[in-house]
């Protein structure tokens, strides 16, 4: 029987190429992933530009990720799986956000995915950090925060992510820092690579035998 897996992010997910284009689903990390399984049907639900806030006065209403959220996700079902892959637009102006801010959108999300699927598994992915080179231009040119960029949200979701119960990946383990060439969006390459680490994760997670499927875990 198929496994039914929703990934839920922004460019990364959607597969932008910096500059214009898109890469081919298959080289894209969610099919990447879904290789990784024996029988799976991926739910791409990436949107250039997408946060994960729920409200903003200045951010456009369509890209605000924690507003749009249970709506895909109702029109998404029946699932097997939920990723969620957001953050990276979340630390640029106009949003601006902190770690825990980001941390909170998620975990509001998770909890309006378990109250229509109780026991649906939930992977949350800590995005790649945005390249250093890259910082220069959005600090001069685009007035983003630097120490909002720097940041690092990693700790602050796997924590949210254990106090609700839900599994954890850090993508930093398999692409360290974002390696397209604007230094916000990932390669084919670093698809390749978090692909292999989200489908190792997930084959864990689906593994009817795992005891740990229903914990927390940080993969």
């Amino acid at each position: 029987m198929k496994k039914r897996l929703m990934f839920y992010g922004d460019s990364n997910v959607w597969g932008y190429i910096p500059f214009g284009g898109r890469i081919a689903s298959h080289d894209r990390f969610p099919q990447q992933a879904g290789q990784f399984l024996e029988n799976s049907e991926i739910v791409e639900c990436g949107l250039n530009g997408r946060c994960s806030a729920y409200s903003h006065e200045l951010f456009p209403q369509e890209l605000l990720g924690g507003a749009s959220f249970t709506a895909e996700f109702l029109q998404s079902l029946p699932l097997d799986a939920l990723i969620l892959m957001l953050g990276t637009n979340d630390v640029m102006d106009p949003l601006n956000l902190s770690a825990r801010s980001i941390a909170e959108n998620l975990r509001r999300m998770i909890r309006e995915a378990h109250a229509i699927s109780s026991t649906i598994p939930v992977l949350v992915i800590s995005p790649p950090a945005i390249a250093q080179r890259s910082l220069w231009e959005l600090v001069g040119l685009y007035h983003c925060e630097k120490d909002i960029l720097e940041q690092k949200l990693a700790p602050v979701l796997a924590k949210m992510a254990c106090e609700e119960n839900v599994h954890f990946l850090d993508a930093r383990d398999a692409v360290p820092e974002f390696d397209a060439e604007d230094g916000m969006h990932l390669s084919i390459d670093g698809h390749h690579a978090l692909g292999k680490a989200c489908g190792k994760a997930l084959r864990n997670i689906l593994d009817s035998s795992n005891e740990e499927r229903c914990s927390g875990t940080v993969y």
